[in-house]
């Protein structure tokens, strides 16, 4: 997504975004630097078509006063299983600064499977995502480059740390009548014969799509993906 749209803020030239200049890992004590390859610049697109799928894109797009350009959408989704529904609620925000020439790009999106409370005020999700994007995206527009980078950057915070693990710990929530139940993971079928592959995600209730014949060489999704809002699974056969 930020490959396309990168390549479409930019008249048809197709610069690939990238988001950390360097790694360092402590265990070598090395820094890797970012490859220049990686945001090789190619023409993709007539730049007379560039430009007008520009204009077309940024026409409901909302155009800010800050120099920047927002966009922000919303879905849900409400699957019914027997006595429950199962609920996928997704945001998304993107934002672009400058406005005329952008030089960076914010995506930020955000998927629950579960309903949370009303919210008492007048904003909704949405609103509040857009506005935490804008606030944000303001922010690094202001920040100045780096003129250098530290050999050894400072040691890691175990407080940092800490505050990660009690966090994804407040976050975590039970499904109603699943009191801890895993979720579960797509099993590993390649090499098998089709018939023994059926029976691996048969408990899964999953809708199944063959494509050729003899053994499995492929599946979608992926051996260990989890299967939480998956209804469907691709198994790809070769009699090879």
């Amino acid at each position: 997504m930020g490959v396309t749209l990168a390549s479409l803020v930019n008249g048809g030239w197709r610069i690939t975004p990238y988001v950390i200049a360097s790694i360092y890992d402590h265990a070598s004590m090395k820094r890797y630097l970012r490859s220049n390859e990686a945001t090789e610049k190619r023409h993709v697109l007539d730049p007379a078509l560039g430009v007008k799928i520009r204009r077309e894109l940024f026409a409901d797009w909302l155009l800010e006063e800050d120099d920047m350009v927002v966009f922000s959408r919303e879905h849900v989704h409400v699957q019914p299983e027997k006595e429950l529904s199962r609920y996928f609620m997704q945001e998304l925000f993107v934002g672009l600064a400058p406005a005329k020439q952008p030089k960076l790009l914010l995506m930020m999106a955000i998927e629950q499977d579960h309903l949370l409370p009303m919210p008492g005020e007048k904003n909704t999700e949405k609103e509040a995502l857009e506005q935490m994007g804008k606030e944000l995206l303001a922010v690094l527009a202001k920040m100045p480059q780096p003129e250098g980078l530290s050999e050894k950057p400072p040691e890691k915070s175990q407080e940092n740390l800490r505050q990660f693990f009690i966090s994804k710990r407040l976050n975590f929530r039970n499904a109603p009548g699943k009191t801890n139940e895993p979720i579960p993971v797509m099993p590993q079928m390649r090499g098998m014969s089709l018939r023994k592959g059926l029976q691996q995600i048969d408990q899964y209730k999953l809708k199944v799509r063959v494509n050729g014949s003899g053994r499995i060489v492929a599946q979608y999704p992926l051996p260990g993906q989890p299967l939480l809002g998956v209804d469907e699974c691709i198994i790809t056969l070769d009699s090879k």
